[in-house]
């Protein structure tokens, strides 16, 4: 199956991450972790690249880097392999060092880009690798190098620092340190930031960046070489749009379709029409339409239409308004 093609382009960020394969180490020591540090290195030179973030841990690492032209996927083949060859060699063995294709997470720029910076800065900590007391001193994470002042030349941390409010100089970095241990210990501030899932999905960001990132995807290749997951990720985007327009139509919030029952009369119309009309799953529906369980929204929808709900005069304005809408 043909993979997706990499959404490329000047100044997109990404979160860029991989693991070792069958979780092998990938920095057993000091020597593997400023090896990949020194190719990281020469990559940006190379390709023009700018870190905001970077965090080696024993089995993966991740980057926060923004790209100047569409080169993404020559610097990280570039990245990866050189410096799998030299582990390979300095450790006398053969075989694949990463788990497959790195995962590459395109991020929108604003509060999101700091709060996976944040994330970043504190895995080693949420890890129980070290202390937050020890994260000024520990080597292989940018905040290390950000606090104390002294960055690699592909380091840039100006971009998340105007996001908090702040400009570099010493007393920032010591008051962003105490927002870090702030941070650290509060669960729900951790979650209020995303924390969970900085490394799931394709993209981090609004519904509006997300939509916008389809729409270049979209262009980009036929949806007939698309995997399944890929596939229904689009999907799921359009599913979603066709119901926040029916909300509306119907002049529903979120709130409402908790609240109302399962079987009430638009949310029989939604789900009647979207069953007619695309292929969200029942699953989907019940969901997020707050129907219950698949079996009994398809148990309402075939009620629904065989007591011809279908040819009220409701019906037809709410399948108007949804035409409307290109999906």
């Amino acid at each position: 199956m043909p993979r997706l093609p990499r959404i490329q382009f000047p100044g997109a960020l990404y979160h860029i991450f991989n693991q070792g394969n069958y979780q092998q180490e990938l920095f057993p020591t000091s020597v593997e972790a400023t090896s990949f540090i020194a190719c990281l290195t020469i990559t940006c030179k190379k390709m023009g690249w700018i870190v905001h973030a970077y965090g080696l841990l024993k089995n993966r690492y991740h980057l926060v880097i923004e790209i100047p032209s569409e080169n993404l996927t020559e610097g990280l083949h570039w990245l990866q392999s050189t410096y799998a060859n030299r582990f390979n060699r300095s450790r006398k063995q053969k075989g694949h060092l990463f788990q497959g294709r790195y995962k590459a997470i395109l991020v929108e720029p604003g509060q999101i880009l700091a709060n996976l910076v944040n994330y970043i800065h504190l895995s080693p900590v949420l890890e129980k690798l070290i202390t937050i007391e020890q994260l000024p001193q520990f080597r292989w994470n940018s905040f290390r190098s950000f606090h104390s002042g002294n960055h690699p030349p592909f380091l840039h941390c100006s971009k998340w620092l105007r996001i908090l409010q702040l400009t570099e100089n010493q007393d920032t970095r010591e008051i962003y340190y105490q927002h870090l241990k702030s941070l650290a210990s509060d669960k729900d501030s951790q979650k209020e930031e995303g924390f969970l899932s900085m490394s799931n999905g394709w993209v981090l960001g609004s519904t509006d960046f997300k939509n916008s990132m389809l729409k270049k995807l979209e262009k980009l290749q036929s949806t007939k070489s698309w995997n399944t997951n890929e596939i229904h990720e689009l999907s799921e985007r359009n599913w979603s749009q066709l119901l926040e327009k029916g909300m509306t139509h119907f002049q529903k919030t979120i709130e409402a379709s908790r609240s109302d029952k399962k079987s009430a009369f638009w949310k029989l119309m939604m789900a009647t029409w979207m069953r007619q009309q695309t292929n969200v799953s029942n699953k989907w529906l019940a969901e997020n339409l707050h129907m219950g369980t698949p079996g009994t929204v398809s148990a309402y929808v075939g009620q629904f239409s065989r007591r011809k709900g279908t040819q009220t005069e409701e019906f037809r304005k709410l399948a108007e308004e949804l035409h409307k809408l290109k999906i």
